[in-house]
């Protein structure tokens, strides 16, 4: 369950602007806009950053968790492998 709490979490981390989350499924984009902000990071852009912040990560995964299908999980979960 953490790998993929942590993968999820990447997922949203690649977000800066609507066109970054073209294939994030639709319940995890809010979770990024959401959480960024507290990240500790200097913009949504800031994919290095984002990747390795451990208060965004566990954030992210919780909203997703609570926001997202299984199958949409697995969706981002994908997707942040491929963005982090």
């Amino acid at each position: 369950m953490q790998l993929n709490k942590f993968a999820l979490a990447l997922l949203t981390v690649a977000v800066a602007a609507q066109d970054h989350l073209d294939g994030l499924p639709e319940c995890a984009k809010p979770c990024v806009h959401q959480n960024a902000p507290n990240s500790g990071c200097r913009s949504e852009d800031d994919f290095k950053c984002l990747c390795g912040s451990t208060e965004f990560l566990t954030a992210m995964a919780g909203c997703a968790m609570h926001q997202c299908s299984f199958g949409d999980l697995m969706t981002a979960q994908n997707w942040a492998a491929d963005k982090c």
